[in-house]
């Protein structure tokens, strides 16, 4: 049986990525880790292109705040269609 596509799966995928630039900002706040490290590690498991690699911390920092955004409105998006349903629902 195959994984079929549920309408909460976009924002949740979000919501993992947010969280994980989230920890990894935290980390790099705290000199936990070295940004080449990061970079290297990420390359190596396919998380980051190698071309974005050394990019300075306020690129990041402007991707990072594209993603938050975008499962704001995934979130929002997600809300409306519950509230839309519900109100089909209880109209019918």
């Amino acid at each position: 049986m195959q994984p079929r596509w549920r309408p909460g799966s976009p924002e949740t995928y979000l919501a993992l990525r947010v969280a994980f630039d989230a920890a990894l900002f935290h980390l790099l706040a705290e000199n936990a880790i070295d940004v080449t490290a990061l970079d290297a590690t990420m390359t190596t498991l396919g998380l980051l292109p190698a071309a974005k690699a050394g990019r300075p911390l306020g690129p990041r920092v402007t991707g990072a705040r594209r993603l938050l955004v975008a499962q704001v409105a995934a979130a929002a998006v997600q809300l409306l269609l519950v509230l839309l349903g519900t109100a089909v629902v209880v109209i019918s």
